[in-house]
C-alpha cells in the first residue's frame, strides 16, 4: 500500500515538472478615463480604415509623454461614449478590463507611440501564431476594426483585442 502511494506521488511530481514555467510577467489591468467627443483628435476620428500614419496631434504635458496613452473604443468609428484615453509604462502588457475585452472596435496610439494589440489577455512573446493572434498600430490608429482592410490572417479583427504592448518610436 505505502509503495502505491509513493509510485503515485512521484507520477504527480512528474507530471507537475513536465508543465511550462509560468510568465514572470503579469498583465496589469488598467483603466482609463471616460472621453468626450471632443477629447478625440481629428486625425481618429477621420481617418481612413486602415491608416497607421497621419497628422501631427497637439504636443503633450511632460507628464502624459512618460507613459504611452492609446484610445480604445468598443464603437467605430472612435464613437466617444465608448471610448476610454488609458495610458500605460512603455513595454507594459496592459489587460483589458471586462468592459473592452474582446469588445474593441477602433484603437488609436498617441503620436509616438507604436502598439501592438494582441488577440489574448496577456500580451503573449513566443505563442502568437506566426503573427496571426495580433495587429499593431501607430497613431492615428484604425479607427473602424471591422473591415477587409484590418483583418489579420483573413480573419476579422473586430471584437478580439484582449491586451496591448507599446513603445516609443
Amino acid at each position: 500500500m505505502q509503495i502505491a502511494s509513493v509510485l503515485a506521488t512521484l507520477a504527480a511530481l512528474k507530471a507537475v515538472a513536465a508543465l511550462p514555467s509560468p510568465s514572470t510577467e503579469v498583465a496589469k489591468v488598467i483603466t482609463g478615463a471616460s472621453v468626450s467627443a471632443d477629447e478625440i483628435p481629428d486625425a481618429m476620428k477621420f481617418n481612413p480604415a486602415n491608416a497607421t500614419d497621419g497628422t501631427a496631434l497637439a504636443s503633450r504635458t511632460l507628464d502624459k509623454r512618460a507613459s504611452l496613452g492609446v484610445y480604445i473604443c468598443r464603437d467605430a468609428p472612435f464613437v466617444a461614449d465608448t471610448c476610454e484615453h488609458i495610458f500605460s509604462d512603455p513595454n507594459q502588457c496592459v489587460a483589458l478590463d471586462s468592459y473592452f475585452a474582446g469588445q474593441v472596435s477602433s484603437i488609436g496610439p498617441d503620436q509616438g507611440a507604436y502598439c501592438r494589440f494582441f488577440f489574448d489577455s496577456s500580451c503573449p512573446a513566443n505563442n502568437d501564431d506566426n503573427g496571426c493572434r495580433h495587429l499593431d498600430a501607430e497613431s492615428p490608429g484604425r479607427s473602424n476594426l471591422n473591415t477587409a482592410s484590418n483583418n489579420v490572417c483573413g480573419v476579422n479583427s473586430n471584437d478580439k483585442i484582449r491586451s496591448y504592448r507599446c513603445w516609443n518610436k
